[in-house]
């Protein structure tokens, strides 16, 4: 076991430094990129109801108007 020894620094450093990196940028860009995902998601359901809602809405204009001889 007495090999082992030097790696316990090596794995405490490497612990630490992946701590602060994902708490630094990389870990907000990655919270950033999530939140983008669910607003793409959203933004896709809103132009979805959008498109419904004015197709209702040709219909009932389309209904509403007198036919021209």
């Amino acid at each position: 076991m007495h090999g082992l020894e030097p790696l316990i620094p090596i794995a405490l450093f490497l612990s630490i430094a992946g701590v602060v990196v994902l708490r630094g940028p990389i870990g907000r860009a990655e919270v950033l990129e999530r939140q983008v995902e669910v607003l793409h998601h959203r933004v896709a359901e809103l132009e979805e109801r959008q498109d419904f809602a004015e197709r209702m809405m040709a219909r009932q204009d389309s209904a509403r108007l007198p036919e021209r001889n």
